[in-house]
C-alpha cells in the first residue's frame, strides 16, 4: 500500500477528502501505517494522514500474544505512542473475536488485552478503536470497566438492541459503519443506523474490504466513500452535505482534532 499511497490519497483529494486515520492491527501494520503518515507528509499532499496503535484480537488467537505478555504490549504501546505522539490519534484496533472455530479457547486472554489497550488509552487520553465479532456481551464486560473512555466501535457488527446498550454502557460511544451497510442483506446493519444518534454516527471504509455494493468486488479504497454517504443519506433521509457535515464533526470531536 505504501508504494501506491500517492495516487490512493490524490483520489481521496479529488472526492473531497480531507482526513484520514489508518488502523494499526499489529507491529507491521503500525510500522507500515507510519511510513504512510510520512510520506504524505514529505510529499505535500493536500490531505492529512494520523494512524493508531494496538494489536487485533486475531494476534491473540494466532498465538502472537499471550497473557504472559502484557507488561510488554504496554510498554511497547506507550513506547510508540511517545515516540509518535503527532501521528497517533487512538489506540487500537483491539478487541474481542469469537467468530472462527476454536477462538473461544482464547477468550480470557482476549479480554485481558483489551483491557490493557483499555487502561494504555486511559492513560495518554487516547480513543479506543474497538473490533467485536460475535462477542458482545465479552466485549461490554470489558468495555464497563472504563465508563469515561471515548470508544469507538468500529465496523459494527450488532444489531439495533446491542447498539443501544452499547451507548448506554459507553456515554462517550461511537459506531461506525462501511461499505457493507449498502449490500441487499444487509437488513440488520440498516436498522442499528436508524438507533444511533446523529452526533455518535461515523462512516468508514474499512479498505481494502467491504467495497459499497455499487464497486462491490473492487479493492476498497477511501475514495469510495462517497457511495456509503449517498446511501446512509438516503436510509436516514436527510441531504448528503447535512451527513457529511455532521459526521466530519463526529470524526474530528472522536478523534480530538
Amino acid at each position: 500500500m505504501v508504494d501506491d499511497i500517492s495516487q490512493t490519497i490524490e483520489d481521496f483529494i479529488s472526492v473531497g477528502g480531507v482526513w484520514l486515520v489508518t488502523q494499526s492491527m499489529d507491529d507491521a501494520t503500525f510500522e507500515q501505517n507510519i511510513r504512510i503518515v510520512e510520506q504524505v507528509e514529505d510529499e505535500e499532499l493536500d490531505c492529512v494522514v494520523k494512524t493508531t496503535r494496538g494489536w487485533h484480537p486475531w494476534e491473540v488467537v494466532k498465538g502472537n500474544l499471550s497473557g504472559q505478555s502484557l507488561d510488554a504490549l504496554h510498554d511497547q504501546g506507550a513506547i510508540m505512542i511517545e515516540e509518535y505522539e503527532d501521528m497517533v490519534v487512538a489506540v487500537g484496533e483491539c478487541g474481542i473475536d469469537l467468530h472462527y472455530e476454536d477462538a473461544s479457547k482464547t477468550l480470557q486472554t482476549q479480554q485481558a488485552v483489551l483491557a490493557e489497550h483499555g487502561r494504555l488509552a486511559m492513560g495518554y487520553s487516547l480513543p479506543l478503536v474497538v473490533h467485536s465479532r460475535d462477542a458482545f456481551v465479552e466485549t461490554m464486560d470489558v468495555l464497563m470497566d472504563f465508563p469515561d473512555l471515548t470508544v469507538y466501535m468500529h465496523c459494527r457488527g450488532y444489531g439495533p438492541e446491542e447498539i443501544e446498550e452499547f451507548l448506554k454502557r459507553c456515554p462517550r460511544g461511537y459506531i461506525g459503519f462501511c461499505g457493507n451497510i449498502t449490500y441487499p442483506k444487509a437488513d440488520d446493519l440498516r436498522a442499528s443506523l436508524q438507533v444511533v444518534p446523529m452526533d455518535r454516527l461515523v462512516l468508514e471504509t474499512d479498505a481494502p474490504y467491504l467495497a459499497p455494493q455499487a464497486v462491490r468486488g473492487e479493492k476498497n479504497r477511501p475514495a469510495l466513500i462517497g457511495y456509503t454517504y449517498d446511501f446512509v443519506a438516503a436510509e436516514l433521509d436527510i441531504e448528503v452535505d447535512i451527513l457529511k457535515r455532521q459526521v466530519t464533526e463526529n470524526f474530528y470531536r472522536l478523534y480530538s482534532l
